[in-house]
């Protein structure tokens, strides 16, 4: 009989957690982390995700109704622009984030659907385009949107950058993966940028900046670029000057002797006018610049005060206090040669350094705070 016997536990029912609300009272939600919650409404349809963002103010919050941000290749571009336009009023001006990364393989109608999607919608921040795009965007693209501030062009090129007229609003720009043996001139990134007030961030990804010094990036055509043809073309031009130069020299001995008979009589009275000349600026130029000089001032980033260089080196000769007044944060990721003749006379707030840096590499700043990247951003990709 006792083998029969059947033993009832009785447990308490279950009741909802219970946590604080902002005034200090019990609340009858439990408490749910908020990413938690957003990756459950991304699982929901529009009506659901409406309904949960409808049950109190916080949820409202966290929960996206609509689409606000989104991250494609390119190769989905003409089915993404195939849904904003089923309700562009409200579809694409409710994008604030828009990152189309590049695609194995380009398409000519992608240029024309993003064109026409960044039309519409006129209030993303931040701008993110694959090569091609980059390519197509225009100044009056950039001038539509009413608070951009965030853009990255891949596959930048110096032409690209000096037709730009970058908005009011940018305070961060991204230059990445331009096309093969493309030299920057980092100069030209500065002339090119010295009218932006609002830039606080400059990030430099994989170029090639040469001493300004020295005569890379000179050769090359208007891109920055260095062609095979031109080289060719070279030698076949000093090829054909070796067997001309002989009668062009007999002809312009002649021209060159009647020329410095000119200008041995000219001589005299062209020393006379300078020096009246500078007389007349001793006594009441009262220390004033020459027009000239302001074209060959050195640009200026007066409001960066972050530079990132990711596998860029850099750049070398660069007077850092005069180019960028308001530095504060430099990170070199994937920096591999440092200016060796560099002297630390330019006070820098934070450095941040990865690849093979030990401390040995001279660095033209006087550092406050290093911070050294054991595992860096390129080498986990």
């Amino acid at each position: 009989m006792a083998d029969d016997l059947i033993r009832v536990v009785n447990l308490p029912e279950p009741k909802p957690a219970v946590a604080a609300r902002n005034d200090g009272g019990p609340s009858v939600l439990p408490t749910v982390p908020d990413d938690v919650v957003r990756e459950i409404s991304s699982l929901l349809g529009f009506k659901d995700r409406l309904a949960l963002s409808s049950t109190f103010y916080h949820i409202h919050e966290v929960v996206k109704v609509r689409v606000e941000e989104v991250v494609i290749d390119e190769s989905k571009l003409p089915a993404f622009h195939q849904w904003v336009f089923i309700d562009p009023a409200v579809r694409a001006s409710q994008l604030r984030v828009l990152d189309i990364a590049p695609a194995g393989r380009e398409d000519s109608q992608n240029v024309r659907y993003f064109c026409e999607i960044i039309k519409k919608a006129t209030k993303i921040h931040t701008l993110r385009c694959s090569t091609s795009l980059s390519e197509a965007l225009r100044t009056q693209h950039l001038r539509a949107f009413t608070n951009l501030r965030h853009l990255q062009l891949r596959g930048c090129t110096p032409k690209m950058l000096e037709s730009l007229r970058l908005p009011a609003t940018l305070t961060e720009l991204h230059l990445s993966h331009p096309p093969l043996k493309t030299v920057f001139v980092f100069r030209g990134i500065l002339l090119a940028l010295s009218y932006s007030q609002a830039l606080t961030t400059l990030t430099l990804e994989r170029l090639t900046l040469p001493d300004p010094d020295g005569e890379e990036g000179d050769d090359g055509d208007d891109n920055g670029t260095v062609d095979e043809d031109d080289e060719d073309e070279d030698e076949d031009v000093d090829s054909e000057d070796k067997d001309g130069n002989a009668v062009e020299d007999e002809e312009g001995e002649a021209e060159d002797a009647e020329d410095e008979d000119a200008d041995e009589d000219g001589d005299a009275d062209e020393d006379e006018d300078a020096n009246e000349d500078t007389d007349e600026d001793e006594g009441g130029s009262d220390g004033a610049t020459p027009a000239g000089d302001s074209t060959t001032a050195a640009p200026v980033l007066m409001s960066v005060h972050t530079l990132k260089l990711l596998e860029t080196d850099l750049p070398p000769s660069l007077d850092w206090a005069t180019a960028f007044p308001a530095l504060k944060t430099v990170v070199l990721e994937g920096a591999m040669h440092l200016d060796g003749d560099a002297h630390a006379t330019t006070p820098l707030h934070h450095l941040v350094v990865s690849g093979p840096f030990d401390g040995s590499y001279p660095v033209p700043w006087r550092v406050t705070r290093l911070t050294l990247l054991i595992c860096p951003r390129f080498c986990c990709s």
